[in-house]
Protein backbone atom coordinates (compact mmCIF):
# COMPACT_ATOMS: atom_id res chain seq x y z
CA UNK A 1 0.00 0.00 0.00
CA UNK A 2 2.78 2.44 0.88
CA UNK A 3 4.72 2.03 -2.38
CA UNK A 4 1.58 2.26 -4.51
CA UNK A 5 0.48 5.32 -2.55
CA UNK A 6 3.88 6.96 -3.04
CA UNK A 7 3.67 6.39 -6.80
CA UNK A 8 0.15 7.82 -6.90
CA UNK A 9 1.13 10.87 -4.84
CA UNK A 10 4.18 11.48 -7.02
CA UNK A 11 1.84 11.39 -10.04
CA UNK A 12 -0.40 13.95 -8.36
CA UNK A 13 2.59 16.25 -7.83
CA UNK A 14 3.52 15.96 -11.51
CA UNK A 15 -0.10 16.65 -12.51
CA UNK A 16 -0.29 19.76 -10.33
CA UNK A 17 3.06 21.08 -11.58
CA UNK A 18 1.85 20.73 -15.17
CA UNK A 19 -1.37 22.54 -14.28
CA UNK A 20 0.60 25.33 -12.60
CA UNK A 21 2.62 25.78 -15.76
CA UNK A 22 -0.57 25.77 -17.80
CA UNK A 23 -2.36 28.38 -15.65
CA UNK A 24 0.54 30.73 -15.00
CA UNK A 25 1.31 31.52 -18.63
CA UNK A 26 -0.50 34.19 -20.57
CA UNK A 27 -1.22 31.80 -23.43
CA UNK A 28 -2.42 28.22 -23.71
CA UNK A 29 0.45 25.73 -23.62
CA UNK A 30 -0.78 22.56 -25.31
CA UNK A 31 2.28 20.58 -24.18
CA UNK A 32 1.58 21.35 -20.51
CA UNK A 33 -2.09 20.51 -21.02
CA UNK A 34 -1.28 17.14 -22.58
CA UNK A 35 1.38 16.37 -19.96
CA UNK A 36 -1.05 17.20 -17.15
CA UNK A 37 -3.73 14.98 -18.67
CA UNK A 38 -1.35 12.06 -19.13
CA UNK A 39 -0.03 12.47 -15.58
CA UNK A 40 -3.59 12.55 -14.22
CA UNK A 41 -4.51 9.34 -16.06
CA UNK A 42 -1.33 7.68 -14.78
CA UNK A 43 -2.06 8.88 -11.25
CA UNK A 44 -5.57 7.44 -11.38
CA UNK A 45 -4.29 4.10 -12.61
CA UNK A 46 -1.52 4.04 -10.00
CA UNK A 47 -4.00 4.81 -7.22
CA UNK A 48 -6.12 1.74 -7.94
CA UNK A 49 -3.63 -0.61 -6.27
CA UNK A 50 -3.22 1.18 -2.90
CA UNK A 51 -6.91 2.04 -2.61
CA UNK A 52 -7.94 -1.50 -3.44
CA UNK A 53 -5.45 -2.86 -0.91
CA UNK A 54 -6.75 -0.46 1.74
CA UNK A 55 -10.35 -1.56 1.15
CA UNK A 56 -9.30 -5.23 1.33
CA UNK A 57 -7.37 -4.64 4.56
CA UNK A 58 -10.29 -2.79 6.12
CA UNK A 59 -12.73 -5.56 5.25
CA UNK A 60 -10.49 -8.52 6.10
CA UNK A 61 -8.70 -7.26 9.22
CA UNK A 62 -11.32 -5.13 10.96
CA UNK A 63 -12.24 -7.54 13.73
CA UNK A 64 -13.53 -4.76 15.97
CA UNK A 65 -16.71 -4.17 14.01
CA UNK A 66 -17.37 -7.88 13.52
CA UNK A 67 -18.18 -8.59 17.18
CA UNK A 68 -21.75 -8.14 18.43
CA UNK A 69 -20.59 -6.15 21.47
CA UNK A 70 -18.76 -3.58 19.37
CA UNK A 71 -21.65 -3.38 16.93
CA UNK A 72 -23.99 -2.63 19.85
CA UNK A 73 -21.63 0.07 21.14
CA UNK A 74 -21.38 1.60 17.69
CA UNK A 75 -25.15 1.47 17.27
CA UNK A 76 -25.57 3.47 20.47
CA UNK A 77 -23.91 6.36 18.68
CA UNK A 78 -26.76 6.39 16.17
CA UNK A 79 -28.78 9.51 16.81
CA UNK A 80 -31.77 9.21 14.53
CA UNK A 81 -35.11 10.27 16.03
CA UNK A 82 -37.67 7.50 16.23
CA UNK A 83 -35.16 4.68 15.87
CA UNK A 84 -33.63 2.58 18.61
CA UNK A 85 -30.78 0.52 17.11
CA UNK A 86 -30.10 -1.38 20.34
CA UNK A 87 -33.68 -2.63 20.54
CA UNK A 88 -33.79 -3.07 16.79
CA UNK A 89 -37.13 -1.31 16.38
CA UNK A 90 -37.15 0.35 12.97
CA UNK A 91 -38.83 3.73 12.53
CA UNK A 92 -42.28 3.88 11.02
CA UNK A 93 -42.21 4.18 7.27
CA UNK A 94 -44.29 6.73 5.44
CA UNK A 95 -45.84 4.22 3.03
CA UNK A 96 -46.23 1.40 5.57
CA UNK A 97 -49.77 0.03 5.93
CA UNK A 98 -49.44 -0.43 9.68
CA UNK A 99 -48.98 3.30 10.28
CA UNK A 100 -52.20 5.07 11.19
CA UNK A 101 -52.89 8.00 8.91
CA UNK A 102 -55.03 11.01 9.67
CA UNK A 103 -58.11 10.75 7.51
CA UNK A 104 -58.97 14.21 6.24
CA UNK A 105 -62.40 13.08 5.09
CA UNK A 106 -63.57 12.64 8.68
CA UNK A 107 -62.90 16.30 9.53
CA UNK A 108 -66.16 18.18 10.12
CA UNK A 109 -67.25 20.47 7.30
CA UNK A 110 -67.29 23.59 9.50
CA UNK A 111 -63.68 22.95 10.58
CA UNK A 112 -62.54 22.47 6.96
CA UNK A 113 -64.27 25.65 5.86
CA UNK A 114 -62.69 27.56 8.77
CA UNK A 115 -59.22 26.39 7.70
CA UNK A 116 -59.91 27.42 4.10
CA UNK A 117 -61.17 30.83 5.23
CA UNK A 118 -58.09 31.38 7.44
CA UNK A 119 -55.81 30.51 4.54
CA UNK A 120 -57.76 32.83 2.25
CA UNK A 121 -57.33 35.74 4.69
CA UNK A 122 -53.57 35.12 4.90
CA UNK A 123 -53.31 35.03 1.11
CA UNK A 124 -55.27 38.27 0.78
CA UNK A 125 -52.90 39.95 3.26
CA UNK A 126 -49.91 38.76 1.27
CA UNK A 127 -51.49 39.97 -1.96
CA UNK A 128 -51.95 43.49 -0.62
CA UNK A 129 -48.31 43.65 0.52
CA UNK A 130 -47.07 43.04 -3.01
CA UNK A 131 -47.59 45.97 -5.33
CA UNK A 132 -49.21 44.28 -8.30
CA UNK A 133 -50.59 46.53 -11.02
CA UNK A 134 -54.33 46.27 -11.26
CA UNK A 135 -55.98 45.66 -14.61
CA UNK A 136 -56.88 48.76 -16.58
CA UNK A 137 -53.61 50.68 -16.29
CA UNK A 138 -53.48 53.75 -18.43
CA UNK A 139 -50.85 54.54 -21.01
CA UNK A 140 -49.40 57.10 -18.60
CA UNK A 141 -48.88 54.39 -16.01
CA UNK A 142 -47.13 52.16 -18.54
CA UNK A 143 -44.98 55.09 -19.74
CA UNK A 144 -43.98 55.90 -16.14
CA UNK A 145 -43.10 52.27 -15.58
CA UNK A 146 -40.95 52.18 -18.72
CA UNK A 147 -39.19 55.40 -17.69
CA UNK A 148 -38.43 53.91 -14.28
CA UNK A 149 -36.98 50.83 -15.92
CA UNK A 150 -34.47 52.95 -17.75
Amino acid sequence: VDIGGAVAYFGQVVTFINLIVLHCKDFLDINALCAGSIAAITTGAAAIAPYGAAVHAACANNHFLKTPKSQTQLSKLWNSPGYDPVAGIPPARRLDDSVEEVDMTTRPLKESLAVIEANREILEELKTVVDVPKPGNTEADIETLLNLMG
